[in-house]
């Protein structure tokens, strides 16, 4: 059994960009933590859930109605909120055990400071600034910008799932100073 409070996954849960594909990765959670409960998901879409539009997954589904069923990017937000059951926020903050998560969905309408903007603005209300640690998890990494705009956080830690690679190998760790 695992008691786990929050499971992050920092996006290509879907490597075509298939609702079934999603689907897939919630039954295995469910299968883990069961049906009710378990711990907070902390998901974030990444690209792959966005190639819905491709050749490929249109030659699977060439009717544009089995297609709006079947392709994530078809509607998003709703197949989104069907399969985790939460609502599709572009960018969003959850607390775990007094610890601050700050997502951002792989989106084409979704820029990097609208997830800066949105710990900025919650900055002071939830006591950001200091040593404890609150998270940036994006599947794309966040850049100059973002990070200009969070320069007073060293305390900041950003996780990205774009690169495949695991965290678990310190070569993966990268540290900016801004």
């Amino acid at each position: 059994e695992v008691d786990a409070a929050a499971l992050s996954a920092p996006g290509d849960a879907a490597h075509r960009g298939a609702v079934r594909e999603l689907e897939f990765h919630r039954e295995l959670f469910e299968e883990a933590f069961g049906k009710s409960g378990g711990p907070v998901k902390l998901f974030v879409a990444g690209n792959h859930e966005w190639f819905g539009e491709c050749d490929r997954i249109r030659k699977i589904w060439p009717d544009p109605g089995a297609w709006k069923e079947h392709a994530l990017c078809a509607d998003f937000p709703r197949h989104w909120e069907r399969v985790w059951g939460e609502k599709y926020e572009g960018v969003w903050h959850k607390e775990v055990k007094g610890y601050h998560f700050f997502g951002r969905h792989w989106d084409d309408k979704v820029d990097e400071m609208e997830q800066a903007n949105l710990v900025l603005g919650k900055a002071e209300e939830l006591s950001l600034k200091g040593k404890k640690p609150f998270f940036i998890l994006s599947h794309k990494r966040n850049h100059f910008k973002c990070n200009h705009a969070l320069r007073e956080f060293p305390n900041a830690v950003a996780f990205c799932g774009h690169w495949h690679q695991s965290n678990a190998d310190w070569k993966t760790i990268y540290y900016d100073s801004f």
